[in-house]
């Protein structure tokens, strides 16, 4: 089985965002877990395999190869793991019309940390080297939802603060950005500021009261927009066992929706 060249820790650049609630997607202020992207964290040349083959390491279980749905949604039950490894996208995290949502340009060899909650979908697929396509990855366990911040889901958004968050880095194990501090991903990203809690207030209140504004520790490219072709329905889903896991040629069929 192909491994996986990770670069090193030390020379990793990380984007890390910490979104607002805005029209009842709940994004990171349930739990203060900021989006991470993590970029060229390994050659844009490495087979999807060799990604599939090292997740569960580090307790994920791939599900599926896809692209990105265009609609807005979150997960209210599982946090999501999403490896690029083909192509080039321009992404939105948060909600189109949230003012603090964050728009991010992806590319094969980067990685994505979506905490349950947060918003996402596809602004653009730029149709470079066949199409864009990530490797999605969830917790061991896990089952995963739709949500859509429509009315009749608050319990849903209720939901996202009592998931656990990942014991290792998706990556980098028992090291990495899924398990630093705000001021460490501060220092790594060395591209902006990170947001700080301020003194005296509870921590489960510090995403609602103080953290107002994204994170800001990031590399943003942003090209001129095109039409992006609509994608099926998802289906209903859940985790599977390693020991079940399809085999990569069935996984780069599956139509899942992330």
């Amino acid at each position: 089985m192909p491994s996986l060249n990770l670069t090193a820790l030390a020379s990793l650049r990380i984007s890390a965002h910490l979104i607002p609630s805005y029209s009842n997607i709940p994004n990171t202020s349930s739990h203060s877990h900021p989006l991470l992207i993590y970029h060229s964290a390994w050659p844009p040349s490495t087979s999807p395999s060799a990604i599939e083959a090292h997740l569960p390491s580090n307790g994920l279980v791939p599900q599926w190869r896809y692209t990105m749905y265009t609609t807005t949604h979150y997960h209210s039950n599982t946090h999501e793991v999403l490896c690029v490894v083909q192509g080039r996208a321009k992404l939105l995290f948060g909600g189109e019309k949230n003012p603090e949502n964050v728009e991010a340009e992806v590319k094969a060899g980067d990685a994505i940390v979506v905490p349950a909650g947060v918003g996402h979908r596809l602004l653009e697929d730029y149709g470079e080297d066949g199409g864009f396509q990530m490797v999605g990855s969830y917790p061991e366990g896990c089952d995963w939802d739709m949500c859509y911040g429509k009315s009749g889901e608050e319990e849903k958004a209720r939901a996202v603060a009592k998931v656990a968050w990942l014991k290792k880095d998706p990556l980098y194990g028992n090291d990495g950005p899924a398990l630093w501090s705000k001021d460490k991903l501060e220092k790594q990203g060395r591209d902006g500021k990170v947001l700080k809690k301020a003194p005296g207030h509870r921590p489960e209140k510090a995403a609602l009261e103080m953290l107002k504004k994204p994170i800001h520790v990031y590399y943003l490219a942003i090209a001129a927009t095109s039409s992006s072709a609509k994608l099926p329905n998802p289906p209903s889903s859940s985790c599977t066992p390693s020991s079940q896991l399809s085999s990569p040629s069935s996984l780069s069929t599956m139509p899942s929706i992330v």
